[in-house]
């Protein structure tokens, strides 16, 4: 009995098994999307789709959003015909992730066990299906690749449609792409030279087809050029830095798959934390070169992989990032396991036989458990943490509606953040010692969805319309034309967290704000990684009767 279920447990038959877990990671997504509130950046896609224009779409926006127009061009039809919101974006994705996990169960060669535990692991599950974001494209767009990876030679079209649709996904699509394509073009001139073919190469079809992935790649790429403006290539951040990043090249690898280095407040920096985790991240790589170079895969390994890795340690990497090594790594091991020549390096062996002992086997079978366990177990913390608490903006957006709040004078928060100083300190809180980002207000594009209208007076004042945030650098000239627009409508009736204003109107101090508002509803708003949260509290203040009507321009009544 037990060797009949070891043997159904590690065949590659496909049957009623997958079915089963294909329609229940739906369910599961599905269940859990119901308690799910989309995050800040999942509703800044759908306030793009809805509100920008299809120009902007594909010539302005991607310049400042980092990723493709894609991801907008898919909700742009359900946005801009006024589908509801969060039933309209989590279909979207859901249809893509289970595209992606389909192929997983029915089309790739693990074992049974394998396939039916990757759909609920934490980057395939959690953060890719629930939490709707583009990353999804990318995890199709390599499981396609994976699919047509082995005949890519022979009928080459359909890892050539994979490769487009990760270029399309995110500029890390892009970057993977170019490596797996360099890649690929070494092989086919490599294989010319060696069998003295050189000149057939320009007839191959394989050739022409990766001419029209350049031209869409640069294309694209041309579309995604970081604006000269935009506040994340603006944050003086030095080479120095970027340099002592580089460690992270061994933490990135073992962190997407089951370290717990890094959680949702970046870095836990801890230095015996970092070298455990480079410990074990060294150990993975060496284990990963080992077995793609034994099998002839070292190369489409390594090249898009450390492409992918550099091109996020030396530019922009967040934890949320992590999920594409996951994808990355199961793609690798896909192609090595779809190879009916695959082989376990002989080192293995020679390093089993030199260390086997009882002891041993049990640590070994310890450790198959942990590394196992450790993405469902992710998978399990977040989903009861999404299920139990609450991100907020629900709440606040119902409040807003159930007290009447639109129609007034709403002012949403900006992004600011004090210059030096001690929080002690007299002068701390005062404008000298702020430095204001009035463009930018990212909880005014995640509340955004749930209304007809922009309802925030001040949120891109000079245009209305557009319900989403540009991360824009802002200048002081900026500030001075926001306030001055802002000063209009004198002090705001309601304030969503507790606004500088003293910033917009100068005979205030921020003391002032105390005196002026109540603070009449407080929300909890939580974002989980793993096992990790971090909680945050959105307040409503609303002005006091007394000030209603005053603070504008040459008004004589400021307080």
């Amino acid at each position: 009995m037990k060797a009949e279920t070891k043997q159904r447990l590690m065949s590659r038959d496909k049957g009623r098994a997958e079915l089963i877990v294909f329609f229940a990671y739906i369910a599961a997504v599905v269940i859990v999307g119901i308690f799910h509130e989309p995050w800040f950046d999942e509703a800044q896609a759908w306030s793009i789709a809805r509100s920008a224009s299809i120009k902007d779409i594909f010539f302005d926006v991607p310049h400042y959003e980092g990723h493709p127009p894609l991801w907008s061009l898919l909700l742009m039809p359900f946005a801009k015909l006024g589908a509801p919101f969060e039933l309209s974006l989590k279909a979207v994705n859901l249809v893509i992730c289970a595209a992606g996990v389909w192929l997983i169960l029915y089309k790739s060669p693990f074992p049974r066990i394998v396939r039916c535990m990757i759909p609920f692991t934490f980057f395939f599950f959690y953060q890719t299906a629930v939490i709707c974001r583009p990353y999804s494209l990318m995890m199709l767009a390599l499981m396609l690749a994976a699919t047509f990876y082995k005949r890519r030679n022979e009928k080459p079209l359909g890892y050539i449609l994979a490769i487009l649709l990760l270029c399309a996904s995110h500029a890390y699509g892009l970057v993977l792409a170019g490596g797996m394509c360099v890649v690929w073009v070494w092989e086919i001139f490599a294989a010319a030279i060696k069998e003295k073919r050189f000149v057939s190469v320009f007839k191959d079809k394989r050739c022409y087809l990766l001419l029209v992935v350049l031209a869409f790649a640069l294309f694209t790429a041309s579309l995604i050029i970081p604006a000269d403006d935009i506040r994340y290539m603006n944050m003086n951040v030095g080479i120095a830095d970027r340099l002592r990043n580089l460690k992270l090249l061994l933490v990135y690898p073992i962190d997407s798959l089951f370290g717990i280095y890094i959680d949702v407040e970046t870095i836990k920096q801890t230095t015996s934390g970092l070298i455990t985790t480079m410990i074990g991240g060294a150990m993975l790589l060496a284990v990963l070169f080992a077995v793609t170079k034994k099998n002839r895969k070292l190369a489409i390994f390594a090249v898009p992989y450390f492409g992918f890795l550099i091109f996020g340690v030396l530019k922009y990497m967040y934890w949320n990032h992590l999920g594409i090594s996951t994808f990355y790594i199961v793609f690798i091991l896909w192609t090595v396991m779809d190879d009916e020549n695959a082989a376990v390096p002989e080192i293995f062996g020679k390093i089993r036989t030199k260390v086997e002992s009882k002891l041993t086997v049990v640590l070994g079978k310890c450790a198959v458990v942990f590394i196992s366990a450790m993405p469902l177990a992710w998978s399990l913390s977040c989903t009861a943490m999404d299920i139990i608490n609450p991100y907020g903006m629900r709440e606040v957006a119902q409040y807003i509606k159930d007290n009447d709040m639109e129609g007034h004078t709403i002012m949403m928060c900006w992004l600011y953040e004090y210059k030096g100083g001690s929080k002690f300190d007299d002068d701390y809180y005062t404008d000298a010692n702020r430095h204001n980002m009035s463009n930018e207000m990212s909880d005014a594009s995640a509340l955004s969805p749930y209304f007809d209208t922009n309802i925030f007076y001040n949120f891109n004042i000079d245009n209305p319309e557009q319900l989403y945030s540009k991360f824009r650098q802002t200048t002081e000239e900026d500030n001075q034309h926001n306030f001055a627009r802002w000063r209009e409508y004198g002090y705001p009736e309601y304030m969503i967290f507790k606004c500088p204003i003293d910033s917009v109107f100068p005979e205030l101090v921020y003391d002032d704000i105390e005196e002026m508002y109540d603070n009449v509803a407080m929300f909890e708003r939580n974002c989980f990684y793993k096992f990790s949260a971090i909680t945050e509290y959105v307040h409503i203040f609303k002005l006091k009767d007394e000030y209603i009507g005053k603070g504008k321009p040459n008004d004589g009544n400021e307080a």
